[in-house]
């Protein structure tokens, strides 16, 4: 029994690496079989991402305006993770961008350079998502922090799951594949993170919430199938703050 508890401390901290800035010890024990595993965790990674988000939400609503508010849990999500999923969707904005050929949008994916059409899809996705918060009651805006930061990365795991890696034939494989029993878990992740929208929000706030959530992150997941054949490290990213903005966007329609 310890020796199971200490190898999904193991996985966690491992996921707590790959998907944030938190310091985790040094010398933590690594293959790629434990980083395969170790995927099951990224919805609760996100989970308690979204917690300190809210954390930051709730005392600076009281004495700020919403929307400063909002921004600023919003910046305490980025500070956490680095920006790790923002450059994503930078990066894939700037080559969905542009025209070209099937090649020519690989290379540009490879190269990871986001221009103005990745400074616009970041900007506006960020605006719409502060602005939306910034709607929010305080109870409301704390809840859907953590959902949607929970949730988004059952999106992530989704991809990675039913979506061919299109670096494999670079070699090149930055982005974890998921097990059966890592998407199960993750998933049970996400449908406890539902449960707690319907008991706090109310039961259709939480059904918008997930639905648009899962078309939006769907609608990216193949376009990008489309264009490149299948993901990259930073499509996933891509796939993580539009499936976010989708909880936010779902839960208000229906409040």
């Amino acid at each position: 029994m310890k020796e199971r508890l200490a190898l999904e401390l193991i996985l966690f901290l491992l996921a707590v690496k790959f998907l944030t800035r938190v310091p985790v010890p040094a010398h933590l024990p690594h293959s790629d079989d434990l980083n395969v595993r170790s995927a099951k965790y990224f919805p609760l990674v996100g989970t308690l991402i979204g917690v300190a988000a809210a954390i930051i939400w709730l005392p600076a609503v009281h004495s700020l305006p919403p929307l400063a508010a909002a921004l600023l849990a919003l910046s305490m999500g980025v500070t956490l993770t680095g920006g790790f999923h923002e450059r994503g969707l930078a990066i894939t904005a700037e080559t969905l961008g542009h025209d070209g050929s099937h090649r020519q949008a690989l290379r540009r994916i490879r190269s990871r350079q986001a221009g103005a059409f990745g400074a616009m899809a970041l900007g506006l996705t960020l605006a719409l998502t502060a602005s939306l918060i910034a709607a929010l009651t305080p109870l409301q805006g704390a809840v859907l922090l953590i959902a949607a930061n929970g949730i988004s990365r059952m999106a992530v795991i989704h991809t990675q799951f039913t979506t061919r890696d299109v670096r494999e034939k670079m070699r090149r494989r930055v982005a974890l594949p998921v097990t059966p029993d890592g998407y199960r878990i993750g998933l049970a992740t996400a449908i406890a993170l539902l449960a707690m929208l319907v008991a706090t929000v109310g039961l259709a706030p939480a059904i918008g919430a997930i639905t648009v959530s899962i078309v939006m992150g769907q609608a990216i997941r193949l376009t990008v199938l489309a264009r490149l054949g299948g993901y990259t490290g930073a499509t996933l990213g891509a796939v993580q703050q539009i499936s976010s903005l989708g909880v936010y966007i779902g839960a208000i329609w229906l409040f």
